[in-house]
């Protein structure tokens, strides 16, 4: 019988890691009790860490960093804090969450309960109203009927983020995407998502990451594109063809892959079923894969960047493979 594994392991030429460590792992969910005290150092070495201690129990899912806090949802509840220390700020309906941060505010998606997190501060719309689109301005409009039975429109603020399934943030504005559609906000409006525009893609969203006001990396179930300019007039680039693997979109700055580079680029590292792809930063037409996986196509990714000392980009990644 074949055993499903979870590889750990290296790429682009480094060769600081001695060996390959091959984890097993049980189900579509790849729970990895074996892993509990393994870890990967920042020059690629595999190490054991010893004398590990509980600090939070409970069901998690979705952790994220601003690299100040760390958020994720437990039980059912958004937390935010520190190991030791976390504190729920809300209830939501669903495990799997995504983070972003804008003007110094952290924004998350939900199912039903979604919103701002700021000072542990939680926002609600303050009541169910009847609301409509309004395709001139590109507000949300709140219908109102006065005593007189004359219709009157006015402007809502929505203190929570439209229904959404990802979420980042774009040349100042709040993106978020659910299903095919981008929704944007209006310019430096992040405390509430007034619709300003949104794009209809031709396939469903599964990673979405901004890169200052330089590009929109889309990564969707039938490849990746790169959108560029201003959201009622944008350049598309298509980057790959084929699935971009959930979730597997992860932003790097330029000082994580070359010492040297100093002019602060960006890039974005993602997983399709035929490798592990990097954006140049300034969004190129054709993208060739780091690594080659060869015969055997990817099933997921977890993606890791750092660098060595010796100043040359490498990755530490973490792939499924297919049996």
């Amino acid at each position: 019988m074949l055993q499903r594994v979870l590889s750990l392991t290296k790429f682009s030429g480094i060769n600081n890691v001695e060996e390959e460590l091959r984890l097993p792992y049980r189900g579509g969910r790849s729970f990895l009790s074996e892993a509990r005290n393994v870890d990967i150092d920042d020059s690629g070495r595999i190490i054991t860490r010893k004398d590990m201690s509980l600090v939070e129990s409970g069901s998690f899912s979705s952790l994220w960093s601003d690299g100040e806090f760390l958020y994720g949802v437990r039980n059912g509840n958004v937390f935010k804090g520190t190991p030791g220390n976390l504190v729920d700020l809300c209830p939501v309906t669903r495990e799997r969450v995504k983070f972003c941060k804008g003007a110094d505010r952290v924004f998350f998606t939900g199912e039903v309960y979604m919103g701002e997190i700021l000072n542990f501060e939680y926002s609600f719309p303050e009541e169910e109203i009847t609301k409509q689109y309004n395709r001139t301005t590109h507000e949300l409009l709140d219908k109102n009927f006065s005593s007189a039975g004359v219709d009157s429109l006015e402007t809502v603020k929505l203190y929570a983020m439209p229904t959404a399934d990802f979420c980042t943030v774009y040349g100042a504005r709040l993106v978020v995407a659910k299903g095919n559609n981008l929704l944007f906000s209006a310019p430096f409006n992040y405390l509430y998502t007034v619709p300003f525009n949104y794009i209809q893609l031709p396939a469903r969203v599964t990673s979405l990451v901004g890169v200052d006001n330089k590009f929109l990396f889309v990564g969707t179930n039938k490849g990746s594109i790169a959108l560029h300019g201003e959201s009622n007039n944008f350049e598309l680039v298509r980057l790959t063809e084929g699935k971009v693997f959930l979730d597997s979109a992860r932003i790097v700055h330029s000082s994580k892959l070359l010492d040297q580079d100093e002019r602060g680029e960006k890039f974005v590292v993602f997983a399709q079923p035929s490798g592990v792809y990097v954006t140049n930063g300034r969004v190129a037409n054709k993208l060739t894969p780091h690594y080659f996986i060869g015969e055997k196509k990817v099933r997921g990714a977890y993606i890791k960047v750092a660098k060595n000392e010796d100043a040359y980009p490498f990755y530490q990644y973490c792939l499924i493979m297919e049996e």
